[in-house]
């Protein structure tokens, strides 16, 4: 409405390569002058961090997959609302899913739906709540709603831990206990998804800081 360009898809994806085929040229060039809008984007292109996408329909998906193998890059999806109907081609790819509950606003939304969690069994994904677009409190009930998707509770409670962890890359240190983790550990009065249970204890560096 601003008639700004790009504004059409085809045009997005032309300026993002034309965006990505200059900070290439620009690493190439021993000369260059800082420039760091281009600088940014060189740990992008070497791979030494991911590229982060929001995308919501199936067609944009396999677009930034296309574009990512193009420029030999390293994705990460960010909702990936119809991942389920191109699941073959994300086996490898990362997906931080969601919110599996919200308003179907605009066509980009109209296949979500809490139930499409039994068709991403297979890949690896975590869930978000978008936060603030649903508090970030509510993430163990979004977990929940997986259990009623065939999900099994130790599965469920995957989803918002340790595959949260290997998609930041973090997974050595965070996500699960095992020795030699960050010691920051909930101990609750049963599963932690249940409505029922209460927060015990909290710990941060082995230290108590709550106790109920």
């Amino acid at each position: 409405e601003q008639k700004m360009v790009p504004t059409t898809r085809m045009g997005i994806m032309a300026e993002l390569r034309s965006i990505f085929i200059k900070a290439k040229d620009y690493m190439k060039n021993e000369k260059r002058k800082f420039d760091p809008k281009r600088e940014a984007l060189i740990p992008v292109i070497e791979k030494k961090v991911p590229l982060r996408v929001h995308v919501h329909t199936a067609r944009d998906i396999t677009t930034f997959l296309n574009f990512a193998e193009e420029f030999d890059l390293n994705v990460i999806f960010d909702h990936a609302t119809e991942a389920h109907l191109v699941k073959e081609k994300l086996l490898n790819v990362p997906i931080v899913y969601g919110p599996i509950v919200f308003s179907r606003r605009g066509t980009e939304l109209k296949n979500l739906n809490s139930s499409n969690l039994k068709y991403m069994k297979g890949l690896l994904f975590s869930l978000t709540t978008d936060h603030p677009t649903i508090p970030i409190q509510y993430l163990d009930l979004l977990a929940g709603l997986s259990i009623g998707e065939g999900f099994s509770e130790k599965e469920a409670l995957s989803l918002i831990t340790i595959n949260a962890a290997k998609i930041l890359g973090m997974d050595d240190r965070i996500g699960s206990v095992e020795p030699g983790k960050d010691a920051d550990i909930v101990i609750a009065s049963d599963h932690p998804l249940k409505v029922s249970s209460r927060i015990e204890k909290v710990l941060i560096d082995g230290k108590i800081i709550l106790s109920n």
